[in-house]
């Protein structure tokens, strides 16, 4: 992210400046990361007719605490959209040059409470949750909690076959990866338990 904008206003690390702005090193900085604070290289851009140094807009943004974390649950959001939840939720810290290991439990924990808050406007805007409710989630233990915490016992909780199968076979050399998806979901498609169950330790 800080890259990007630099690239933006001075042209790309080895291309040589020709307007009035270029690089002038870096130096050791921090962001807010779930209520802590992680040190990060940031990279300089300096005006050369003034001498002086440019602000990164998008350094800025990283050190408030509040837009930072928004930012990234957005992220994370979009990633389940797009069925990529778990790549996304993984590598998102990685975006702003961040180690996944800042991660802190309490950034977790903010991200577990957003998603409550989803469900609960799900119920402001109408959900009949007087009856069962089937949900089909991912393997992420976040939602799973949400959920729960949320619907109690009138929820109840398929991991999605999809994620699942998927899960597995990342696991596998490329070159078996379509044989074994192909045999995973020949069990999924059999509508007796029994038979399916049987079927998985064979695939």
């Amino acid at each position: 992210m800080l890259e990007r904008e630099v690239n933006s206003l001075v042209g790309d690390k080895y291309e040589r400046g020709l307007g009035e702005l270029t690089r002038w090193g870096s130096n050791p900085g921090s962001v807010n990361l779930g209520g802590q604070k992680v040190r990060i290289e940031v990279p300089r851009v300096r005006n050369k007719s003034g001498d002086k140094e440019v602000k990164l807009n998008s350094y800025q943004q990283l050190r408030d605490k509040s837009n930072f974390n928004e930012q990234i649950f957005n992220h994370v959001i979009n990633g389940i959209s797009a069925r990529k939840y778990k790549q996304v939720a993984s590598a998102v810290p990685e975006v702003f040059g961040i180690s996944r290991n800042s991660v802190s439990r309490s950034f977790k924990a903010a991200s577990a409470k957003r998603l409550q808050e989803f469900l609960n406007s799900l119920l402001d805007r109408g959900l009949n949750a007087k009856n069962e409710i089937l949900f089909v989630i991912d393997g992420a233990k976040g939602i799973h909690s949400a959920v729960k915490e949320i619907f109690a016992d009138k929820a109840f909780i398929q991991r999605c076959q999809w994620h699942k199968r998927e899960n597995i076979v990342s696991y596998l050399p490329k070159s078996l990866q379509s044989k074994f998806r192909a045999k995973l979901q020949s069990a999924y498609s059999l509508a007796d338990y029994g038979k399916a169950k049987a079927k998985l330790p064979h695939a």
